[in-house]
């Protein structure tokens, strides 16, 4: 009888031994000296990403979570050598692991893991948390795995992406990620309110994942409610080489400089690596066409008239997310957190372009523009 009983409580304990690296972790959270291992996962290089790490290590610090850092290593710009930077701290609660810095197809060390292997992975190096920057790096990690809590930021339209199964909560135990709900409906509602346009040109490639970049069902809601016309041209990056992708973009920009009065100036591979973002923006100057910046203000200096974007260069998110990750390690679920944050916003506004252009900005405009470039930034 004792014998039985004794192999009755073994099996129990086998089977109640979680099968997962996340299901580990969650209940390892109730553990005060566990320290937490955190990899890295992003779509590719983008300045947005390298503002955001930034500020979520400054929160940890603020929580007592790690180390105070000397102020250089804050101004590094590479994602890579700043995280390097950080693996060398061991003495905190949070472990940076410098052998998984992951870009674009899961690129380590030169050798690409196919998304079969992501598991194994993560299981060798004792990961528990992966921060995961932008929507695409989003979809390739997300759905059913649950090797690792996520932590996704930096990501467009996440929901409709497909990413989260909800808008407030991520739908998935393992998963948390940042969301600005109306961040693509403001910035429509703020260019037609000083532009009035009729006809808004947008570029975007015609593809239920990458329609998400664009954030067109969003344009597409705000053209019914403020009763303007979309006019589109279709680029698709990922399908060219560089230099055919920058010469697409290019005959996309002619195309709407033609035949819109505005132009919404998307997220494009081309645009983010282009040398000459002024050679970009010239049809537009060109054609006397005013243009909004959809994600990085910093395009309004070298020739595009305004943009509107999170205010200290995303530094909410990042400080939004790291709170979050307090909150996980003392406990929560992460899917379980609401996602939603708003962000402080900042205007950009290039004179310059405007007087270029013939557009006239409003002196109440000015005035409350958090940044007024005087001149264009030639390339």
């Amino acid at each position: 009888m004792i014998k039985l009983l004794i192999k009755i409580i073994l099996i129990f304990i086998v089977f109640s031994i979680p099968t997962s690296a996340y299901t580990y972790n969650y209940l390892s959270s109730l553990m005060p000296n566990k320290q937490w291992r955190v990899g890295y996962y992003e779509s590719g290089r983008v300045p947005l990403f390298n503002n955001i790490l930034k500020s979520f290590v400054k929160q940890l610090i603020m929580d007592e979570y790690f180390p105070e850092l000397p102020a250089s290593v804050f101004e590094i710009k590479d994602n890579k050598k700043l995280w390097n930077e950080l693996s060398k701290i061991n003495n905190a609660k949070i472990k940076f692991v410098k052998e998984v810095y992951c870009e674009n197809n899961w690129v380590n060390g030169g050798l690409v893991i196919r998304q079969e292997k992501i598991d194994s992975v993560l299981r060798k190096y004792k990961i528990d948390i992966v921060m995961v920057m932008g929507t695409l790096a989003a979809q390739k990690l997300i759905k059913d795995n649950n090797s690792a809590v996520f932590i996704i930021m930096g990501a467009s339209n996440i929901y409709k992406a497909g990413v989260t199964k909800g808008k407030i909560y991520s739908g998935y135990r393992n998963v948390f990620a940042t969301i600005n709900p109306h961040k693509y409906k403001q910035q429509m509602k703020i260019f037609h309110s000083i532009v009035e346009f009729k006809k808004l040109g947008i570029v975007y490639w015609d593809t239920p994942r990458n329609k998400t970049y664009s954030a067109i069902e969003d344009v597409e809601e705000m053209s019914k409610k403020l009763g303007f016309e979309i006019v589109s041209c279709f680029s698709n990056p990922e399908e060219m080489d560089e230099e055919k992708a920058i010469n697409d973009l290019k005959g996309c920009y002619k195309h709407l400089a033609k035949r819109a009065d505005a132009v919404y100036i998307t997220v494009h591979r081309s645009l983010l690596k282009h040398s000459n973002v002024y050679e970009l923006a010239l049809p537009f100057l060109k054609a006397k066409v005013p243009t909004f910046v959809q994600e990085d203000p910093r395009l309004v200096e070298h020739g595009f008239l305004m943009a509107i974007s999170p205010e200290s260069d995303c530094q909410s998110e990042g400080r939004f997310a790291a709170q979050n990750l307090k909150k996980i390690i003392e406990g929560a679920v992460p899917g379980e957190l609401d996602m939603r944050f708003h962000e402080k916003t900042s205007l950009y506004i290039n004179k310059e372009v405007a007087d270029i252009i013939e557009f006239e900005v409003p002196e109440s405009i000015l005035m409350v523009a958090d940044k007024v470039y005087e001149r264009i930034k030639y390339d």
